[in-house]
C-alpha cells in the first residue's frame, strides 16, 4: 500500500510541474517575441539634416542631405562633415550649398550614381554626432619673442658682413690670409662702421649687404686708439638702411643687450643677453685704454667684431669689439665700444680720416683702501696720479706724481702723488672717471680744471689738453 501511495504522489508532482511550465511559457512567450519585432521608429518633424532625397530634373546636380554611406545590409549611418581642405593646387574647394548626402553603391566605383528617391516615410531619430578631431592651434610667439623678431626684421638690413684679404699683393713673403667681421650702415652715403682690427693690413675689403649685394669697399679712415674704422661702398641709396644711434650714457646694468653680426662667417646672426657692467676700460690697439666700454653676456664670437650692440628698442649702444676667453669663443664676457665714443670718432674719420684724442699726459690708478692708508686719506676714492709725462699737459699744469712707495702685504703702494677728486666740477671716484671725461667730454686745446688733494690740502689746477701722440711717449 505504501508503495502505491508513493507512486501516485510522484505522478501528481510531475503533473503539477508540467502545468507550471505551461503557464510560464504562455505568459513569457509574447514578451520574448516583442524583442524580435521591428521597432517602430519615433516620429519627429523632418529637419534639413534628415529630409529624404528628392528627384532631380535632368541635368541638375542631385540635392542631397547630410552625408551618409549606405552599405549592403546596413542602414545609412551619418558621418561627421569633414573640414574643407585646399587641394594640392592651392585653392580651397568651394563649400557645398547646403547639407549633402553622398550615397555610394557598393562596387559602383567612379561611375556610381545617386539612388532614386524612395517613398517618403517617417524620419529616424539620429544619434549624437561624433566628437570632431581637435584642431591644432597655430604656433604662437610670446610678447617678448614677437618683439625680438620684429626688432631683428627692422635692424637686419642695417647690418653688413665684412670680408678681407690680408697682406700686400707685391710681397710674397708677407703674411697672407683671409678674415671676416661685421659692421653697420652709418648713413645713406654708403659709410660703414666696423672695427679697426677687422680691416687692419687688408689688401681687399668686401662688404655684403642684407640682400646679398656684395661690393668692394674703400677704407676711409681708421683710429687704432678706439679700434674703430670707417669704410665706404658705392650702392644705390635705397639699399642702405642706417641704424638708429642710442646714448651710452643712459645704459644701465641689467638692461637688454642684443648683438648682431657675422660670427665665424656663418652669416648675420642675433644673440641676446644683458648689460652686465658699464664703465669698463679695455685695451685699444695702442698703449691707451678705451674708456667707458660696455660689458655684456650676449654671446659675442670671432666674426662679431664691428657689429652693433643694440638696446631693446633697436638703437646702437655700442660696437662689439672684444671677448675675454681662453678659447677665442664666447665665455659670457664680451665688450663693446660705447656709442658715444663712436659718435665722436666716426665723423672725424669721414671728414679727415683720423681722430684727434685729447691728452693729459699722465697715468694713475683708482684709490683703494691700501692707497688711502699709505697716503693717510680719509676716503678711499679718487684718481691717484702715479706718473707724469715730462713736457706733457699735466706736467705743464703743475700736476704732481708719486714720490715714493710704501710696502704692504699686497705689494708696494705708491705715495706722494696728487689725488684728483673732481674735473670741471664733476666728481671723480675712480681713475676711469677722469679718463672718461677727458676722452668723451673734452677736446684738444680745451682747458680743464682739476680739483686735487695734495699733502692733505685741496687745490685746483688748470690744464690745457693737447693731442694724444701717435706713439707711446
Amino acid at each position: 500500500m505504501s508503495r502505491q501511495a508513493a507512486i501516485i504522489t510522484g505522478v501528481i508532482i510531475i503533473v503539477l510541474l508540467l502545468l507550471c511550465n505551461v503557464a510560464v511559457a504562455v505568459f513569457a512567450i509574447p514578451r520574448v517575441l516583442q524583442y524580435f519585432r521591428p521597432a517602430t521608429p519615433a516620429v519627429s518633424q523632418p529637419t534639413p539634416a534628415a529630409r529624404p532625397v528628392q528627384p532631380q530634373s535632368q541635368g541638375a546636380a542631385p540635392t542631397t542631405a547630410p552625408q551618409a554611406t549606405a552599405t549592403a545590409g546596413r542602414a545609412p549611418q551619418t558621418q561627421p562633415q569633414p573640414t574643407q581642405r585646399a587641394p594640392q593646387g592651392g585653392q580651397p574647394n568651394p563649400p557645398a550649398p547646403g547639407p549633402q548626402v553622398t550615397i555610394i553603391i557598393p562596387g559602383g566605383g567612379s561611375g556610381a550614381q545617386a539612388l532614386p528617391s524612395a517613398t517618403p516615410g517617417p524620419s529616424p531619430t539620429l544619434g549624437p554626432s561624433p566628437t570632431p578631431f581637435p584642431t591644432v592651434a597655430p604656433l604662437s610667439l610670446s610678447v617678448q619673442e614677437q618683439a625680438l623678431a620684429a626688432l631683428y626684421n627692422r635692424t637686419r638690413p642695417g647690418v653688413v658682413n665684412v670680408d678681407v684679404i690680408i697682406g700686400p699683393s707685391n710681397d710674397q713673403l708677407a703674411p697672407q690670409g683671409q678674415g671676416s667681421g661685421s659692421g653697420f650702415v652709418w648713413d645713406k652715403n654708403g659709410y660703414i662702421v666696423t672695427n679697426n682690427h677687422v680691416v687692419a693690413n687688408a689688401r681687399t675689403v668686401r662688404v655684403t649687404l642684407w640682400d646679398d649685394t656684395s661690393v668692394t669697399a674703400s677704407v676711409v679712415g681708421v683710429d687704432p686708439d678706439s679700434d674703430l674704422a670707417v669704410l665706404q661702398i658705392k650702392v644705390p641709396a635705397e639699399k642702405l638702411i642706417p641704424l638708429e644711434l642710442g646714448d651710452s650714457d643712459q645704459v644701465r646694468v641689467g638692461q637688454t643687450a642684443i648683438a648682431l653680426g657675422n660670427p665665424f662667417a656663418v652669416g648675420t646672426s642675433m644673440s641676446l643677453g644683458i648689460v652686465s657692467a658699464i664703465g669698463r676700460s679695455i685695451p685699444g690697439l695702442t698703449a691707451f685704454q678705451i674708456p667707458d666700454a660696455i660689458q655684456t653676456d650676449a654671446p659675442i664670437n670671432p666674426g662679431n667684431s664691428g657689429g652693433p650692440l643694440l638696446d631693446a628698442a633697436g638703437r646702437v649702444i655700442g660696437v662689439n669689439a672684444q671677448i675675454r676667453s681662453d678659447t677665442r669663443a664666447n665665455s659670457g664676457v664680451g665688450f663693446a665700444i660705447p656709442v658715444n665714443i663712436v659718435k665722436a670718432v666716426v665723423p672725424d674719420l669721414i671728414r679727415s680720416g683720423k681722430h684727434a684724442w685729447p691728452w693729459l699726459g699722465l697715468s694713475g690708478l683708482t684709490v683703494t683702501q691700501q692707497v688711502a692708508d699709505a697716503n693717510k686719506l680719509k676716503d678711499p676714492a679718487g684718481a691717484y696720479i702715479d706718473s707724469i709725462i715730462a713736457g706733457g699737459p699735466a706736467a705743464k699744469g703743475g700736476v704732481k706724481g708719486s714720490t715714493g712707495q710704501q710696502p704692504s702685504p699686497e705689494g708696494n703702494v705708491p705715495t706722494g702723488g696728487d689725488i684728483v677728486t673732481a674735473v670741471d666740477g664733476q666728481p671723480v671716484r675712480h681713475f676711469d672717471d677722469l679718463l672718461r671725461y677727458v676722452s668723451t667730454k673734452a677736446r684738444v686745446g680745451q682747458t680743464i680744471e682739476l680739483t686735487v688733494l695734495r699733502d692733505g690740502k685741496e687745490t685746483k689746477l688748470k690744464v690745457t689738453l693737447e693731442e694724444r701722440p701717435r706713439t707711446n711717449p
